[in-house]
């Protein structure tokens, strides 16, 4: 039986920028790296004010490499602009402001996923925080694409599961 050519996957990944949540989904992303899968890591501004910021950000809809990926890597970060927020207050704000906030970056979302599909391979699925279910699943269902939502949960005890199966001790600095 001839084998089918597969789809290389594009996945737009929307993580909630904070390190419990950030960092299992830049495993899971990498781990779909390595499997030939192109991945967008979308950020937003207030990243640049957090630990989580990088010393360089080119402005949205810039792409760039990010600081853990090797440069030959799929796995690209994107900066969407996140309204709502002043961060002039050393992030204390309230629940409902972030949530506010947060369904502030669909339409530019959206417009990311409309121009990379129109500007290389088609965007195949959209990989999201559970905690930003409302603007992720509305452009999905808009743009008719799988969404995939992470409960970090589930996504740390599949990325542990996978380490132990690999055989490998993986050191807690990492």
């Amino acid at each position: 039986m001839a084998r089918e050519k597969q789809e290389q996957q594009h996945v737009v990944a929307m993580p909630l920028l904070t390190p419990g949540h950030l960092n299992p989904l830049m495993r899971l992303c990498k781990l779909l790296a390595k499997q030939q899968s192109d991945i967008i890591i979308t950020t937003s501004d207030a990243a640049d004010a957090s630990p989580l910021a990088q010393e360089h950000h080119n402005p949205y809809p810039a792409i760039t490499p990010t600081a853990a990926a090797a440069p030959h890597s799929l796995v690209r970060r994107i900066r969407l602009p996140l309204c709502g927020i002043d961060l002039s207050n050393g992030f204390k704000l309230s629940l409902l402001e972030a949530y506010d906030a947060l369904v502030s970056i669909a339409p530019d979302l959206e417009q990311l996923i409309l121009s990379l599909s129109r500007h290389g391979p088609r965007v195949t699925c959209l990989l999201s925080d559970f905690n930003i279910t409302f603007p992720t699943q509305d452009v999905a269902d808009k743009l008719d694409i799988p969404r995939i939502v992470l409960y970090l949960c589930c996504v740390s005890r599949l990325l542990f599961t996978h380490y132990l199966t690999l055989g490998e001790l993986y050191p807690l600095k990492k």
